[in-house]
């Protein structure tokens, strides 16, 4: 085992970025997700970033923020593990990001908690968006034709570019705080839909923990998608360092 150093600053990211990880990671291209909605083959998908691995490895005091402005909550943080531990059935994504910050110490935790998973690519619905590929997503969310979307109040603007059939509003910031009644607003919403439902997942840390809670009692009949900030500049927020298509001010 590599020796992992105990501070995240600058100079140690640096180090653990030019460290080899072998994390295994399957990189299906946007087209084989996008194919599974158009059949509607159910699949489930929770996005592992940099705020997701500084909570799992508290590597960031509880009163910190992350770049949305989400607090980095240990009870948060012991939950997102615990999910990992479960050793899910359903999608698991990593951020390259993440792997290029705090590889070593993610494969450390992987090894200490014998956790193996196969990893798909965290950032393949918002690589295809960079490369002006968004229509084809958006397509193919207009022919499933019962999308659930959730998310804060600025992605109701997103029914500009695919309808959705139910609207299940949270909190821009900290919506941990409120995790049992998102979810449960979630499967009332899922019970209004013919199946299988599309859910849309847009909120920040806790979206990992209600695809994970909510496969066992939904996962099988619908989708459970964390899309991310993928929709935010299409809804007039640019959240990330991601442009929208010029097609699509």
């Amino acid at each position: 085992m590599a020796h992992f150093l105990s501070q995240n600053s600058p100079t140690n990211l640096c180090e653990e970025a030019r460290k080899e990880n072998t994390v295994h990671r399957q990189s299906y291209p946007c087209a084989y997700y996008l194919e599974k909605l158009r059949k509607r083959e159910p699949f489930s998908l929770s996005r592992w970033g940099e705020a997701e691995w500084n909570s799992v490895l508290r590597l960031r005091p509880e009163q910190a923020v992350n770049c949305d402005g989400h607090r980095f909550f240990r009870t948060m943080g012991g939950q997102l593990a615990r999910a990992l531990k479960d050793l899910p059935a359903y999608y698991v994504a990593m951020q390259p990001l993440a792997l290029r910050l705090m590889g070593g110490r993610i494969e450390q935790w992987f090894a200490e908690n014998s956790i193996d998973l196969p990893w798909h690519d965290a950032d393949v619905f918002h690589e295809a968006s960079k490369r002006g590929e968004i229509d084809k997503i958006f397509e193919a969310l207009r022919e499933t034709d019962n999308l659930i979307v959730v998310g804060p109040e600025h992605l109701r603007q997103l029914s500009r570019y695919v309808p959705y059939r139910e609207f299940v509003l949270i909190p821009d910031r900290n919506c941990f705080l409120c995790l049992d009644e998102v979810q449960d607003r979630i499967l009332r919403a899922c019970v209004k839909v013919r199946k299988p439902a599309v859910i849309s997942i847009s909120a920040g840390m806790p979206a990992n923990l209600m695809v994970h809670n909510l496969f066992p009692k939904i996962g099988q009949q619908s989708f459970l998608i964390d899309f991310g900030s993928l929709w935010d500049p299409y809804c007039g927020v640019h959240s990330r360092m991601v442009s929208a298509h010029k097609n699509h001010p």
